[in-house]
């Protein structure tokens, strides 16, 4: 019992000199010693503001304000967390594990250079793992981020995966570096895209790959407003300015919770189906959504044109008209997007005895120009008129000359040629 006694006294002992010790040497006897040690482990210069321990809510070596390779537009660091542990105490100068990161700030370089910056060397300590917590990467003039995650490495050392999640856990990005690339995979769930509008997916898979030059995202999966969403794209940056390209296809969407992010009171309702080719191109990331370059092939079934009647003025004998809705069986279009236009071309649309062929742009302030040449038919009778159509997207106007009823043997309906918009 007593030898018992003893054996306990001196682990007590023990454990209390290793929490109690650091306090025994200044704050210069650690910045000597690591400041060396962090430069090998980072293969670059690493300036530290200043090198405490804390003991709330664990015991820890803290450093702050960390500045890497003498720039803070290179990497800065508000803190690196070194868990006083039993593995980092018994492995101190070999190992050290849970080393947390904490507000990182990188430039993009250094970030893709994190491979050959950690990469072990015979005399310094190895990671097992490196914890980041709302570190975030410089993108031109704005940030990517803020993130959290793990960085995790193999047995010799080396960078093997880096796991990353947003502050809402709805993004989630894993990168695993192969040779002088890096393999990503990038999973969202109920995420909203960060630009351009606020089209929100209920999940999303983008797989590919990437190096300084750029990504090149190989496959495009998403689950957006009950369809589905496929596609690939690319992306580069460098002397020449930022420019992404790429094709993604749709089946079986609800059209009318996306249109209506464009437009609450004028949609369109119905499924879709489509195949979209955009590109863009900026001097910097954050003009890059400024001026789209996008060419679309889509088809809607089974759905209506909110507050937009094309059907009653055929039944008038000229005027303007407001508000109201068309019902079609299909509805074809090709849609081009420029920078202050919204263009759609060749646009048929078939509802039972109704059809129409015209086109419709979009200008600036949302201003409409377009025009139609519609008809209707029972039995015998086949009613047709020319519309334009004007006004603004929230409340369209369509004017009207007096419906023409031809006699058998006429032309039924004008072509849609005579209904471009001027």
């Amino acid at each position: 019992m007593r030898k018992t006694k003893i054996v306990l006294s001196v682990l007590l002992f023990l454990l209390l000199a290793v929490a109690l010790g650091p306090l025994a040497l200044p704050s210069s006897f650690y910045e000597e010693r690591l400041g060396p040690v962090l430069q090998r482990m980072t293969h670059g210069n690493v300036k530290a503001g200043q090198i405490n321990f804390e003991y709330t809510p664990a015991p820890a070596l803290i450093i702050r304000n960390v500045v890497l390779d003498s720039d803070p537009a290179v990497g800065q660091i508000e803190r690196i967390v070194v868990p006083v542990n039993a593995y980092n105490v018994f492995n101190w100068g070999k190992a050290l594990r849970n080393v947390t990161i904490e507000g990182g700030h990188f430039s993009p370089t250094y970030a893709l250079s994190l491979p050959q910056r950690l990469k072990p060397e015979a005399d310094t300590p190895r990671m097992a793992d490196l914890g980041l917590v709302n570190c975030s990467v410089a993108v031109g003039k704005r940030d990517l981020g803020p993130a959290s995650g793990k960085i995790s490495f193999d047995k010799a050392g080396a960078l093997a995966e880096v796991m990353l999640s947003d502050q809402e856990n709805r993004l989630e990005l894993h990168i695993e570096p192969k040779d002088a690339v890096f393999a990503l995979t990038l999973n969202a769930r109920n995420w909203e895209l960060p630009f351009g509008y606020p089209i929100k997916f209920d999940g999303l898979l983008l797989k590919g790959i990437a190096n300084s030059a750029g990504i090149v995202i190989e496959d495009i999966r998403g689950d957006l407003y009950s369809g589905i969403v496929t596609g690939n794209a690319q992306v580069s940056w460098g002397s020449e300015g930022w420019q992404l390209s790429g094709v993604v296809r749709t089946n079986g969407l609800q059209s009318e919770p996306l249109s209506m992010v464009f437009s609450n009171s004028t949609h369109i309702s119905g499924r879709m189906v489509g195949e979209a080719k955009f590109a863009y191109h900026a001097v910097d990331y954050p003009q890059l959504f400024d001026s789209p370059a996008i060419d679309a092939t889509l088809q809607f079934k089974d759905g209506l044109v909110h507050n937009l009647d094309l059907v009653s003025p055929l039944k008038s004998q000229g005027g303007n008209y407001g508000g109201g809705q068309t019902r079609f069986d299909t509805l074809n279009t090709l849609l081009q997007v420029r920078p202050g236009t919204v263009q759609f071309n060749k646009i048929a649309i078939e509802g039972g005895k109704f059809r129409a062929n015209g086109s419709l742009a979009i200008g600036k302030e949302r201003k409409l120009n377009g025009g139609f040449a519609a008809q209707v038919s029972s039995g015998s009778l086949v009613v047709s008129n020319q519309m334009q159509v004007g006004g603004e997207l929230s409340r369209p106007q369509v004017r009207t000359g007096a419906a023409y009823r031809p006699r058998g043997g006429e032309a039924s309906m004008a072509s849609p040629q005579e209904t471009a918009p001027q």
